[in-house]
């Protein structure tokens, strides 16, 4: 089980688990001691008798941890917060996110390291035209440490505007034709999962490199 689904997110994992108890049910269901009516049934279910007492330790097990995940989950406002996370890579919409953003910082049910987080996603989006100095302040008097707080400006030296690559939010990747129709497909089509919006500028990379379609100012090449 382990093994199956280490990479899995919370909601897959939860499916997994689920899964694990449905299996469970059934095989019991089927082993139902009031049904047992011959002494040869009694036998076979006494020989499998081990096999579903250790099956109901590993679903209880199971179970368990999916419960304590999901109250960790509930009290640090994983979700909410994994949203937002989403919304700063995904969508331009710095007013929203701005206040969004602040509201989070002031929230004790927000995490340390999550508000850490957040800080650091607006300041790479909104770096240029961001209020970068507010978002620290408020970061401060949320509970961020003044050294984690420094991470902000390590970051945007080393994957600020000025010295990343071209794509990260969109930037010089797509001409305003392309932007303005993923755009309004998106606001059409909607996204299945909201929390797996973004989509790593890498992929978007690889899939213009097969179709022939890289631009050649910022991917340049040599013909062999």
């Amino acid at each position: 089980f382990f093994r199956k689904t280490r990479h899995s997110n919370f909601g897959e994992l939860g499916e997994a688990v689920k899964s694990l108890l449905d299996d469970y049910q059934r095989q019991t269901a089927t082993h139902d001691v009031s049904k047992l009516s011959s002494v040869e049934e009694m036998q076979a279910f006494m020989e499998k008798f081990p096999e579903l007492k250790s099956q109901s330790h590993n679903v209880s097990k199971h179970v368990a941890i999916m419960g304590e995940l999901a109250r960790l989950v509930d009290v640090c406002s994983l979700m909410d917060v994994s949203q937002f996370e989403q919304e700063l890579a995904c969508a331009d919409d710095h007013s929203a996110h701005y206040r969004e953003l602040m509201d989070k910082l002031r929230s004790p049910a927000v995490k340390i390291p999550d508000k850490l987080r957040l800080g650091m996603l607006y300041a790479l989006r909104y770096e240029d035209n961001g209020n970068v100095n507010a978002v620290k302040s408020a970061m401060e008097e949320g509970g961020v440490l003044p050294e984690q707080i420094e991470l902000i400006d390590q970051i945007l030296r080393y994957a600020g505007r000025g010295v990343r690559g071209p794509g990260l939010y969109g930037e010089k990747a797509e001409n305003a034709m392309q932007k303005f129709t993923k755009s309004i497909l998106t606001s059409v089509q909607g996204v299945s999962n909201v929390y797996a919006q973004h989509v790593p500028v890498l992929m978007d990379t690889i899939r213009s490199a097969c179709r022939g379609k890289l631009a050649r100012e910022p991917y340049p090449y040599a013909m062999g």
